[in-house]
């Protein structure tokens, strides 16, 4: 319930003592992503850091979104972590 709808009920003004700010205010941390991720229609390149393998793609859909999705096994770079590491989606974090 709000002071404001408990002040009506009782016919007393409330007023706060203390206001607090919401603690996630100070424990967001706010990752600065580059601006080429929000980008679409574009060639990238992956590098593997667990060898010297690399991919060259190209998608029409945001970076962010192809990247998640090569996460899945079905895609090129999750097949050849799957094959080559024995890496599944979800160590590919």
């Amino acid at each position: 319930m709000q002071l404001k709808d408990l002040s009506q009920k009782i016919n007393t003004t409330i007023q706060p003592v203390f206001v607090s700010h919401k603690i996630e205010q100070d424990l967001k941390l706010r990752e600065v992503k580059p601006p080429v991720v929000n980008q679409q229609c574009l060639v990238y390149h992956f590098k593997c850091d667990l060898c010297d393998a690399g991919y060259v793609g190209f998608t029409r859909r945001h970076l962010k979104q192809h990247f998640e999705e090569h996460k899945n096994v079905s895609s090129s770079i999750g097949k050849y972590f799957h094959a080559e590491h024995s890496l599944g989606p979800k160590d590919l974090n």
